[in-house]
C-alpha cells in the first residue's frame, strides 16, 4: 500500500511523506524547495514530486491521500485555547477565537 500524507495548505510547514508498505520512503518540507521559513500557507507541491521522484513513482500509484487533520480537534482546541487565554489575555483569546471561527469553515470546505 502507497500512502502520501501531506501536511497542509492550512498553516505552516507545509511538507508531504511517502510511505510503502509502512516504510518511509521519502519525507520532506516544502520550504526546502521554496526557501522560505515554514512555507505558510503554500501547498506542498514541490515536497509531492520528490516524493514520488525518489520513489519512481507516478500519482497514478498512489493508494491513499493522508491529511493530518480532524475538525473536530480543532474546533475542541479552539475553545481550549479561548478558555485558557481569557483571564491573562482577553484581547488575544477573543481575536483568536472569531479568527479560529472563519479560518475552520475554510477548512471544512477545502476537506469536503
Amino acid at each position: 500500500m502507497k500512502v502520501l500524507g501531506l501536511a497542509a495548505p492550512f498553516g505552516h510547514d507545509a511538507s508531504a511523506a511517502l510511505l510503502i508498505d509502512g516504510q518511509v520512503v521519502a519525507a520532506v518540507e516544502e520550504e526546502r524547495f521554496t526557501r522560505k521559513k515554514h512555507a505558510y500557507g503554500q501547498l506542498p507541491l514541490n515536497s509531492i514530486r520528490f516524493c514520488l521522484k525518489e520513489a519512481g513513482l507516478k500519482p497514478s500509484d498512489i493508494d491513499y491521500v493522508a491529511f493530518p487533520w480532524s475538525y473536530n480537534i480543532l474546533r475542541e482546541k479552539g475553545w481550549e485555547y479561548f478558555c485558557e487565554q481569557i483571564i491573562g489575555r482577553p484581547s488575544q483569546a477573543y481575536k483568536k477565537f472569531f479568527r479560529h471561527k472563519k479560518e475552520l469553515r475554510v477548512q471544512r470546505n477545502f476537506v469536503r
